[in-house]
């Protein structure tokens, strides 16, 4: 797949069940067998969960993945993040996560998430600078906090930066 050119987030709707669907299967299969049995009612309720925080992604007007994000005043929650098989490692996640990192920096909010231990997204978050606080079973529990940010970061860019922080 050629690199996408114009990345863009939209609402997702009751219509994007069949993609949502097909996207989990595509991305999550392997990883969720590894700790546990697949089974399509619980992935069926992963998908409905927290929908109203859901965003389709796309890349030049194709659908391509899903970010669900969940805000409080006190912290910026990545529910999930998938991106097509074809459409990884091309920079989608890094960008977008950078983008939240940048709401994290103008709010003060950390961001959490969790991530199958086994998720090859570990090593992403690694490199954007996310950290542990807490492990379970089968999950990190991973945290960027902006507190602990260094304008020096390299994997933000001084351009991403707000210009109160560049």
């Amino acid at each position: 797949m050629p690199h996408p050119v114009c990345i863009k987030l939209r609402p997702a709707q009751g219509g994007d069940l069949p993609f949502l669907e097909s996207l989990r299967l595509s991305t999550m299969w392997d990883v969720v067998e590894r700790h546990y049995p697949w089974e399509s009612s619980a992935q069926l309720k992963r998908i409905f969960d927290h929908l109203e925080c859901a965003h389709i992604i796309t890349a030049d007007h194709l659908d391509i993945g899903l970010l669900k994000v969940h805000r409080t005043k006190s912290e910026i929650h990545l529910i999930q993040i998938q991106i097509l098989p074809d459409y990884q490692n091309q920079g989608v996640g890094s960008s977008l996560i950078m983008t939240l990192q940048q709401e994290s920096l103008l709010s003060g909010s950390p961001i959490t998430l969790k991530v199958f231990k086994s998720n090859r997204a570990c090593r992403l978050y690694q490199r954007l600078g996310f950290i542990p606080f807490a492990e379970d079973e089968h999950r990190f529990h991973l945290r960027w906090d902006p507190e602990t940010f260094s304008a020096d970061s390299p994997h933000l860019s001084q351009s991403l930066l707000p210009p109160e922080v560049a």
